[in-house]
């Protein structure tokens, strides 16, 4: 059990602008001190500080809900300094009987429920595998607003003038993007004609086709994008394959795969 490993446990309940801290001991249970910092690195320093006057580095555990969102920060800096981190997830109780909420109620609930647990959760890995996260975000993101944009131009052909629908409506996507840029207002063109080709133009600059250079800077910024990704990938499998066996002995003081 947690509480036969570590004399106290550090609940942490984070969000955007602030931490906040309950150091509860691991065998009565009983909250120890309460304190909330702010989510800079002088604060996460001064949190390090405030855990040390009741507590050592090597006889703790800290129990962070959120270890991947807002608490992402401060569970980098502890594992930097050597401390055990532990990730909070799910939580299977309130934090108080009569349902009240508070940062505090939440943080000593992360500190008891983690000591009744038999595995013990690690926080997501960083680094390389953080990085290529970030970057399969932004390929995502990248590629939903494309289809939006796609979406929203077949969309004005569906219901534009007879003479403009019948211009565009059998064209491939590649050939509606290419000829939608190219429309011109005329004189002729009746009123409903000068608000839609306007329209349909502002679509053609936000796919970013607005020339042929342009659709293959994103041609190549997509197809670097992808390479970068599988670059950081291979650099993964690379590493875990080297440390792998390494990585899975369970350690007192480092939170490793899953603990009991």
């Amino acid at each position: 059990m947690l509480s036969e490993m570590v004399d106290h446990v550090v609940g942490i309940d984070p969000d955007r602008d602030r931490v906040t801290a309950v150091l509860v001991d691991a065998k009565t249970r009983a909250e120890l001190a309460e304190a909330t910092f702010p989510t800079t690195p002088g604060g996460y320093a001064e949190l390090i500080d405030w855990a040390d006057a009741d507590s050592v580095p090597e006889a703790r555990v800290w129990s962070i809900e959120g270890a991947g969102s807002y608490g992402a920060g401060l569970c980098a800096t502890l594992q930097t300094a050597g401390e055990w981190v532990v990730e909070f997830d799910h939580p299977e109780t309130r934090a108080a009987k009569d349902g009240a909420k508070t940062d505090g109620l939440d943080a000593a609930r992360a500190d008891r429920e983690l000591l009744g647990r038999a595995k013990l959760t690690q926080p997501r890995a960083r680094g390389t595998r953080e990085g290529i996260r970030a970057l399969l975000v932004a390929r995502r993101s990248a590629k939903q607003a494309r289809v939006a944009e796609i979406n929203a131009l077949k969309a004005l052909v569906v219901t534009a003038p007879v003479a403009l629908r019948e211009q565009l409506r059998d064209f491939t996507t590649t050939n509606l993007v290419n000829s939608s840029r190219r429309l011109r207002l005329t004189d002729g063109l009746c009123r409903q004609h000068r608000r839609r080709h306007p329209g349909t133009k502002e679509l053609m600059y936000r796919l970013g086709h607005s020339s042929h250079q342009a659709a293959l800077r994103y041609q190549h910024a997509t197809r670097d994008r992808d390479r970068s990704i599988a670059d950081a990938i291979n650099e993964v499998i690379g590493a875990d394959g080297q440390s792998g066996a390494a990585a899975s002995r369970p350690r007192l003081h480092g939170a490793s795969g899953t603990q009991g």
